[in-house]
């Protein structure tokens, strides 16, 4: 996702006087015992930031860590609420995103001792259990000890050929294979 970030930093806990803003293109900050701005006191701050980001279509986890409390939402919708005084502690929150811009929003609170503030997210990764349909299968070539076995499928795949007690290993993806059995045993059936 691309986008930019806007931070808006408050005096208080609740947002109370604007005191800083800037723009940045992440949020990665480990301050320890100080502040984000000349501005703003090392303690008893807090800070909103706000962007619009491109993301592609699919289920995203939203991670944020936080000394102290955090909320993050998602065009408007909370997916992380953790508004108290805490070490750094990572949270992580899901959210299915169409193509296209969504707003992020973080409100953050320092109360004392360290800072930290970070967010990030990822796209999470799908796993296709649907096995491929296999067509056109055909046997040629076919002699006592020897045969040429083919088939075709709905999408790319792998595949793997068992007869007798060898295995044909296809590990490139494709939609057509060929194997070529040998060694097998003369008045022997073998189905496929």
């Amino acid at each position: 996702a691309t986008g930019e970030v806007t931070p808006f930093y408050y005096d208080g806990k609740n947002f109370d006087t604007l005191l800083a803003t800037t723009s940045i293109t992440s949020i990665n900050y480990n301050w320890g015992t100080g502040s984000p701005a000349p501005a703003v006191s090392s303690d008893n701050f807090s800070a909103k930031y706000t962007g619009d980001f491109d993301f592609v279509a699919g289920d995203y986890n939203f991670n944020a860590t936080a000394d102290d409390g955090v909320r993050v939402y998602v065009d408007g919708t909370v997916v992380i609420d953790k508004w108290l005084d805490q070490s750094a502690t990572t949270y992580t929150g899901t959210k299915t995103l169409t193509a296209g811009k969504h707003n992020v929003k973080l409100e953050y609170y320092e109360n004392g001792g360290e800072a930290v503030i970070q967010l990030g997210w990822d796209k999470q990764s799908s796993v296709d259990t649907t096995p491929p349909v296999i067509s056109n299968l055909s046997s040629s070539n076919i002699t006592q000890t020897t045969a040429m076995v083919s088939w075709t499928t709905n999408e790319l795949s792998t595949a793997v050929l068992y007869y007798s007690s060898v295995i044909d290993n296809k590990t490139t993806l494709a939609n057509s294979f060929t194997s070529n059995l040998i060694n097998l045993s003369p008045s022997t059936t073998y189905n496929y």
